[in-house]
């Protein structure tokens, strides 16, 4: 079996990005996939992966995309047998044209959508402006709501030739019928919950500036993130506050 590689993807802003593959075999080839990632995925519509490009052992690959948000993993194959990398980094492409909030919101978006979470249709995993009581008037399937947390906040400190932002990004599980759930019911979203934090938490997003992302037990523990109405309107409301960080380059328009 191969060594399994590693990958670092650099976001051109152009549709375009420069895959850099390390850790591989001597020998080896290795093969990029990507495939795109949208509203119409679910576990009954699962994506294609195509191939983008392949080369013989470490270096870089560039590779072609177009529309929203890609998967993109590394396949390495040495003497017919193949070890694969994760298929963990979210792609926005050019992203020079989208602030670097939404940037986030939608790689969120794609990671949940990735889980394919037991209950929960593609079409309700929404990103929205803010989690207020109109979504709890009508909730009628199990839902995912992705939204900023609170406010934007900011630091000089940086790496060299960049400041430093950071945002609150709240992803609230909203479950019709609390007060009628079962302990198997309890138990899938506790299950959903984890499964959320464990593919965001630490994880790669390919956003166009230097980020770290880590949960926030500070805003999460405040009982104003989501309106008091979705608990009246018999709604099971799990948020989850997670918080990015981005060194933004200094000047850049």
């Amino acid at each position: 079996m191969p060594a399994t590689p590693t990958l670092s993807i650099a976001n051109n802003q152009d549709g375009t990005a420069t895959v850099t593959v390390a850790g591989s075999d001597s020998g080896s080839t290795n093969t990029v996939y990507a495939a795109r990632i949208d509203t119409t995925w679910d576990s009954d519509s699962l994506p294609s992966w195509v191939s983008k490009g392949s080369r013989s052992e470490d270096g870089t690959v560039d590779i072609t995309l177009s529309g929203a948000v890609w998967f993109v993993y590394v396949a390495s194959e040495l003497s017919g047998a193949t070890a694969s990398t994760p298929p963990y980094a979210a792609f926005v492409t050019d992203s020079s044209q989208e602030a670097v909030l939404d940037q986030i919101l939608e790689g969120v978006k794609a990671k949940v959508l990735a889980l394919s979470l037991t209950g929960v249709d593609a079409s309700d995993v929404v990103v929205v402006t803010t989690p207020d009581g109109q979504f709890a008037q009508t909730i009628s399937d199990p839902m995912v709501l992705i939204a900023a947390g609170g406010s934007q906040q900011f630091s000089t400190e940086g790496d060299t030739g960049h400041y430093r932002l950071s945002w609150p990004v709240l992803v609230g599980m909203a479950v019709p019928a609390n007060k009628d759930q079962t302990q198997a019911f309890r138990r899938q979203w506790f299950k959903n919950r984890e499964r959320i934090e464990n593919a965001i938490v630490y994880q790669r997003f390919a956003l166009s500036a230097p980020y770290t992302c880590m949960l926030d037990p500070v805003l999460q523990a405040q009982n104003n993130l989501l309106d008091f109405s979705w608990w009246e309107r018999n709604a099971l409301a799990m948020p989850i506050v997670f918080r990015f960080t981005v060194d933004v380059p200094i000047g850049e328009l």
